[in-house]
């Protein structure tokens, strides 16, 4: 990476990198964990109009695949009904448009085994998701083709937050695409898909076995993007449903309260970033405002 990515992208994305390993060390506990209610997002105004983020139920949205992920976060290829309004709300805090799958095609296919040189056949259906509209352009493109429209562009570095070989990469890539749009939806999505647990993979390895003496990687990374997303009033953000992991960790409320402390240094330093990346890309104040409000 070279140009505006290092100093751009690869920058807040460090600084992430840095909390999350700079926290003290803490003992495990088998205190109570933190209920993980909502607490009302912050700031940035959306419009009252139909489709409102605020008015729609995400948690009944994200339950509809039931497959146990949010289908339409992620756009997954999957069917499922969503309202003109839901769209419509989605829509306003994503770059990509909602592209909703209408129809499936199944078809079945055959499998040969052999089990003690006995022939046996079975089948299986297999079914794919058609979307409402073609797909982006971008879709077919490949890193190398969207990294240079990245600099200015929010719906490549979008793409190139679901394509990039690093999960540091992706995130890098969400921060940029949110601050050139102003929206908070790739910052979510990037959560969702690459910090789904405390134990998901981050810098090649592991993070959240019983035996660590801190808070895994992924669980102060996932907060800090969560963060950030209610910041950009996100309704769907919930950094308290992840705060219960802290207390897997922290021996003491002096501890907790240096997690949380670096946790919020992280957001603020990510938003700093972003700030700068918007005014000096689309001259818009939005996350300096948001910053200083």
């Amino acid at each position: 990476m070279g140009g505006y990515q290092t100093a751009q992208i690869a920058e807040p994305t460090a600084e992430i990198a840095h909390v999350a390993s700079d926290v003290p060390a803490l003992a495990q506990t088998t205190q109570p964990q933190a209920s993980g209610e909502r607490t009302a997002p912050q700031a940035a105004a959306m419009s009252p109009e139909s489709g409102d983020p605020a008015s729609i139920d995400w948690n009944s949205v994200a339950s509809r695949s039931g497959l146990g992920v949010d289908a339409m976060l992620l756009q997954l290829k999957l069917k499922a009904e969503y309202s003109p309004q839901e769209i419509a709300a989605y829509n306003k805090l994503h770059v990509i448009e909602f592209n909703p799958v209408t129809q499936e095609v199944c078809h079945e296919v055959e499998n040969v085994r052999y089990v003690n040189e006995q022939h046996f056949t079975t089948f299986a259906t297999h079914c794919s998701g058609v979307r409402e509209y073609p797909d982006h352009p971008y879709e077919s493109m490949s890193v190398d083709e969207l990294m240079n429209l990245a600099e200015a562009d929010a719906a490549a570095a979008v793409f190139i937050s679901k394509k990039a070989e690093t999960v540091e990469e992706r995130i890098g890539f969400a921060l940029r695409a949110a601050a050139l749009s102003g929206k908070p939806g790739p910052l979510l999505a990037t959560a969702v898909l690459d910090l789904g647990t405390r134990n998901s993979q981050f810098g090649g390895k592991t993070h959240g076995h019983a035996a660590d003496e801190t808070v895994p990687k992924t669980v102060i990374t996932r907060l800090i993007l969560e963060t950030v997303a209610q910041k950009m009033g996100d309704p769907r953000a919930n950094p308290d449903a992840w705060k219960k992991y802290i207390d897997d960790f922290a021996k003491t409320e002096e501890d907790r309260n240096a997690v949380l402390e670096a946790i919020q240094k992280g957001a603020r330093s990510a938003m700093e970033h972003m700030a700068e990346t918007q005014r000096e890309i689309t001259g818009s104040t939005q996350m300096r405002e948001l910053l200083d409000a």
